[in-house]
């Protein structure tokens, strides 16, 4: 269903399809000769102006305004009028391919990412997600909210959530915030595409990427090469006692899982998560301990309270102890098909990572 405005943009549009149309070159725009020739194409007026404001409340035409700069006070007051305003870019490529310049009132400055539909995830700054949702519509790109068949790219600074894992099963491309800035900056380019592999390969984000994991209890020399392979894909090494922690690998100790009536975890017998690590040291390491199951981060998680745990009688159990942060973190191993079908720079980096972190102790 329509909301309101943008009934009102569609009937602001059919009013303004009625009227002469003309093009106006503003400031350095008209100095150049290849976009005064494409706009001079379409066999219709064009005009020149310095700031194109003289002309703005000039209802009897309809005006297709021809910036060079979509970030400075005279696009913010043509925009904030509605006014069709284009880039260079975007009115040369019309020219070439003999398009209308058709009745879009959002601004396009060029066509480097015509057929993108983008989702996001785990992008909690304001100014910076609306910057990005700016910036993808200006170079002829989409956005939606949710992810569905059509979605062809995943914007998102780490690994991880419901969002990345559906990326990575349908084999949708995951790329960092960096990549919408990148392919901003090369927005004059006249064959530049965002889309292109080259392009697209590195702003990829890679396996670990946002992850903070501890490599516990392993050989020196070990722990080393794992922790090596952790950093090229992405991830930061941490300390168990890190609030900020994600994943904990270590040696089997022959420990059973506290609670029975977990399912057992599809993974190579070497290598598991030990919760009796995280158990305040004034608990003793019964069978009770941490009984209660942690709820799996979601991709757009709200900072939670800390539950509190409680026996198997009923009663709480004491506060805990500086370690317990680590509790409210993701304490989960990373599944082998999440290493296979992450993106990584060559096949023989994806065997290392997956013998090292699941096959080599």
């Amino acid at each position: 269903m329509e909301t309101i405005e943008e009934q009102q943009s569609k009937t602001e549009m059919s009013i303004m399809s009625k009227l002469p149309t003309r093009i106006c070159l503003v400031g350095v725009a008209g100095e150049d000769a290849a976009t005064v020739q494409a706009a001079d194409s379409f066999g219709m007026p064009v005009i020149r102006s310095e700031t194109g404001l003289d002309i703005l409340n000039d209802m009897e035409w309809r005006t297709f305004y021809v910036l060079q700069d979509f970030e400075d006070h005279i696009f913010d007051a043509i925009h904030k009028q509605k006014e069709c305003i284009l880039g260079p870019p975007a009115l040369k490529y019309a020219a070439e391919t003999k398009q209308t310049l058709g009745q879009n009132t959002r601004p396009i400055y060029n066509y480097a990412m015509r057929g993108v539909v983008t989702c996001f995830t785990g992008i909690r700054k304001k100014d910076e997600l609306t910057k990005l949702v700016n910036l993808i519509h200006s170079m002829g790109g989409c956005i939606k909210k949710d992810l569905n068949t059509k979605t062809t790219h995943l914007i998102c600074n780490h690994s991880g959530g419901e969002k990345y894992q559906y990326a990575k099963t349908f084999r949708l491309t995951v790329v960092r915030p960096a990549w919408v800035l990148a392919a901003w900056s090369a927005r004059d380019s006249k064959e530049f595409e965002a889309t292109q592999d080259s392009f697209t390969k590195a702003h990829r984000l890679k396996a670990f990427e946002g992850q903070k994991i501890c490599f516990f209890g392993f050989p020196a020399e070990e722990h080393q090469h794992m922790v090596d392979v952790l950093l090229e894909n992405g991830g930061v090494c941490a300390e168990l006692d890190d609030p900020e922690c994600s994943h904990v690998v270590m040696p089997n100790t022959g420990a059973r899982k506290s609670n029975p009536k977990e399912k057992d975890l599809d993974l190579d017998d070497d290598i598991h998560f030990d919760e009796r690590l995280f158990v305040p040291e004034e608990l003793p390491l019964s069978d009770s301990a941490g009984e209660e199951d942690q709820e799996q981060e979601e991709e757009d998680v709200q900072s939670s309270t800390p539950k509190k745990q409680e026996t198997r009688n009923g009663t709480q159990s004491p506060p805990q102890s500086p370690l317990s942060p680590i509790l409210k973190a993701p304490t989960k191993l990373l599944a082998i098909e999440t290493i296979n079908e992450c993106d990584m720079e060559t096949d023989d980096l994806m065997s290392s990572t997956t013998s090292i972190l699941w096959s080599m102790i």
